[in-house]
């Protein structure tokens, strides 16, 4: 399973069979400097790292962020997945909304 699937199927077989589908949060970011204090907040968090989704690099970078899963996977330019009502959020705005709410 790749880092996209992990972020939205718990096991193998979920994918395998599209069954129990999560739909993550999508987080842009287009300071370089925030990405590494973000992903070393959602360590902290307990959050593991899926993968980084391949395509080619823009300036700005995007996370699939399961919050059921525990799950997160870094996108190399703006995500266009399917994500929890269809919202892009900031980081900060995820932060504020999602980790510190939910402490």
């Amino acid at each position: 399973m790749d880092g996209w699937a992990e972020t939205y199927y718990r096991t193998e077989e979920d994918f395998a069979t599209q069954k129990n589908k999560v739909l993550p949060y999508v987080v842009n970011c287009e300071s370089k400097e925030k990405i590494e204090s973000f992903t070393a907040r959602l360590k902290e968090e307990g959050y593991t790292y899926a993968a980084t989704v391949t395509g080619l690099p823009s300036t700005t970078i995007s996370f699939l962020v399961n919050t059921q899963f525990k799950k997160y996977a870094k996108v190399p330019y703006p995500a266009r997945f399917d994500c929890v009502n269809n919202r892009i959020y900031s980081i900060d705005e995820f932060i504020e909304n999602f980790l510190e709410h939910n402490k």
